[in-house]
């Protein structure tokens, strides 16, 4: 092997990591705040601070502390956080915190005197969906209308997604609109992927203060004239059951 070979392989040699050299793993983090992860369940944090939970695209469910606005973690605890390199899945797992912080603190704003009321009539609003069209009172009046409230952190929002597809479907004379409060990147995304084909409307800041303190989803049916008939948090066959009835008793009459 001639001198100016073995030069070249040992370039190589130095160029090129060893076989076998393995990078550092990312790591599940057993909490997170305010854009902060930690290897351990977080212990000191300001009085009023709500704790919940996210879980990353493979399950992993890490415990989410929402404090109240104006509140901030102590120093001390924020020299413990992870760097957010070494954390696996981190900007979903961010992207979820924040979709439910936003939740949080928009039904924490919540006017409880104009709460949706089954009996009463559907209150005034002006939406423009995420393809631009505009929905507002005028616009379903004397049409039955079913609006279902939900955000992307919300297991059974999602699940039913395909059911209630099929019901638009089914029932063409039907407005259906979905509310959300978050962007219409996100709502377009996860719409698209899950095949939700009703009118979508984003960045809603005010169907969700009129939810009151029970879970997502919420559905509401109405009438064609306007008025409420139905209210159903949370979903499961027997309550889907139920909305699909009461929309055709509306829509018989």
């Amino acid at each position: 092997m001639t001198s100016k070979s073995l030069l070249l392989i040992g370039m190589l040699a130095l160029a090129t990591p060893l076989f076998g050299q393995k990078t550092a793993e990312k790591v599940v983090p057993k909490s997170m705040a305010q854009g902060y992860f930690f290897a351990e369940f977080i212990k000191d944090y300001p009085r009023g601070t709500v704790i919940s939970g996210v879980k990353d695209s493979e399950g992993h469910r890490v415990f989410l502390f929402v404090c109240p606005e104006g509140e901030s973690l102590a120093d001390s605890l924020k020299a413990k956080a992870l760097p957010r390199e070494r954390v696996l899945h981190a900007d979903e797992l961010l992207e979820k915190a924040e979709s439910f912080e936003q939740m949080h603190r928009k039904k924490s704003r919540q006017d409880t005197a104009t709460l949706f009321r089954e009996g009463a009539p559907f209150p005034d609003f002006c939406h423009t969906d995420v393809d631009g069209e505009e929905w507002g009172n005028a616009k379903v009046r004397g049409r039955v209308m079913v609006l279902n409230v939900w955000y992307s952190g919300c297991g059974p929002c999602l699940k039913e997604m395909p059911e209630l597809s099929q019901w638009k479907d089914e029932l063409p004379d039907v407005v259906f609109l979905s509310a959300n409060f978050e962007k219409p990147e996100v709502v377009r995304r996860i719409t698209q992927k899950r095949g939700f084909n009703w009118h979508h409307l984003a960045n809603d800041d005010q169907f969700i203060r009129l939810m009151g303190q029970q879970g997502f989803p919420m559905t509401v049916v109405v009438d064609r004239k306007g008025v409420v008939r139905s209210i159903v948090h949370g979903t499961n066959e027997t309550k889907r059951a139920a909305l699909r009835q009461t929309i055709e008793d509306c829509l018989s009459k």
